[in-house]
């Protein structure tokens, strides 16, 4: 925890929200804002030499100002950035609740009601749609249940770390750096190509399908038993959609979050 019980003159140390492998993340009070309680994200500099340590900031200064940017429900604001020698801090909006990933451990891995499940499904399209609709298109390439927080007071939906967020590139044949969680991203993140607003509709389907059917999608990355076998209470048009979702070529995928959003037809009565 970092020294002393007031961060920068205005952080009042709470309790540890959280730990990684390049930080921590922590409860505080916001004494300049009457107390207001924020995230704070502390990024440890250490065991890089310069250039990592110069491309580690530049990726922290990207992921600030691309947050700075964006203002949605399903997306927590954030409140400022500053740099340390030793360490970089995000101040971000706090969630009271829980990870996706932390719920459905508590499940036992069983499947998701499907009206709640379309429920959540929804949020994250409106989310989704959001990011591409920026100019340029924001790709969010990391959905998955650790990164989508559960808030407490309403079970509404919220995306957290966009840490390997980008700003698509037209013109651009691949990106630069092969990055995303097995099972959850798309082929191409796997380096072959440019991701796409269709990347991210991928991991949404893949998303979709395991909370449908309560399996892992990281054991058999890339590949996925037909959902009605395993779940006969999805709508046949649903299954459709989210074998749609997850095709392997992203021209076969929905053109949009907006296309990919559950219809009336696979709304349970």
């Amino acid at each position: 925890m970092p020294d002393g019980p007031f961060l920068a003159g205005r952080y009042r140390l709470c309790r540890l929200l959280g730990q990684g492998g390049m930080g921590s993340v922590y409860l505080v009070f916001d004494q300049d804002q009457q107390g207001l309680p924020v995230a704070l994200k502390q990024i440890h500099k250490g065991g890089r030499n310069a250039q990592q340590r110069a491309e580690h900031e530049l990726s922290l200064q990207r992921e600030a100002d691309l947050l700075r940017e964006l203002h949605h429900p399903h997306i927590p604001r954030l409140h400022t950035y500053w740099s340390e020698p030793d360490y970089s801090y995000l101040v971000l909006e706090y969630i009271d609740g829980e990870t996706l990933e932390q719920y459905l451990q508590r499940g036992g891995g069983k499947p998701l009601p499907l009206r709640q499940a379309l429920t959540w499904d929804l949020q994250l399209c409106d989310a989704l749609a959001y990011l591409h609709q920026q100019e340029p298109p924001v790709i969010y390439r990391d959905l998955k249940p650790s990164n989508i927080m559960l808030r407490r007071q309403d079970g509404h939906l919220l995306l957290i770390d966009f840490g390997i967020a980008r700003r698509f590139r037209t013109g651009q044949a691949r990106d630069t750096t092969a990055l995303g969680w097995p099972g959850f991203a798309a082929p191409e993140q796997y380096g072959k190509a440019q991701t796409t607003p269709r990347s991210d509709l991928y991991s949404l389907g893949v998303l979709l399908h395991s909370l449908l059917s309560g399996l892992d999608p990281s054991e058999q990355p890339l590949r996925f038993a037909p959902l009605r076998q395993l779940n006969p209470a999805v709508p046949e048009a649903l299954e459709q959609l989210i074998a749609a979702l997850v095709s392997l070529a992203p021209q076969e995928r929905p053109a949009s979050a907006v296309g990919a959003a559950p219809r009336r037809p696979h709304l349970p009565p």
